[in-house]
């Protein structure tokens, strides 16, 4: 959810809460209750399985971990926080 308001370089998505609640899609409720943003708009999170998502989303951008990317991908943006620890790469399929 933090997409919505936080992105890359302070860019934000600007994107309507009303059309949010509206058209989102969650995951199934863990066993503390909570649940995740599964699909909104053009968006949809799930652990990357890069093997199996790339080739099924030729004109993807794929976001994730560096354990979740090979070092061989087309590493377009590395997301550091302020901290300067890695948490994302984003890769142009």
């Amino acid at each position: 959810i933090l997409l919505l308001f936080y992105g890359a370089d302070g860019y934000s998505l600007k994107f309507s809460p009303e059309k949010f609640q509206s058209g989102h899609v969650l995951t199934p409720r863990d066993r503390f209750g909570f649940s995740t943003v599964r699909d909104f708009d053009k968006f949809h999170f799930e652990t990357v399985d890069f093997d199996k998502i790339r080739p099924a989303n030729p004109n993807a951008l794929i976001v994730g971990t560096d354990e979740e990317i090979p070092a061989e991908a087309n590493i377009v943006k590395k997301i550091y926080g302020s901290n300067g620890y890695l948490y994302f790469e984003a890769v142009a399929n």
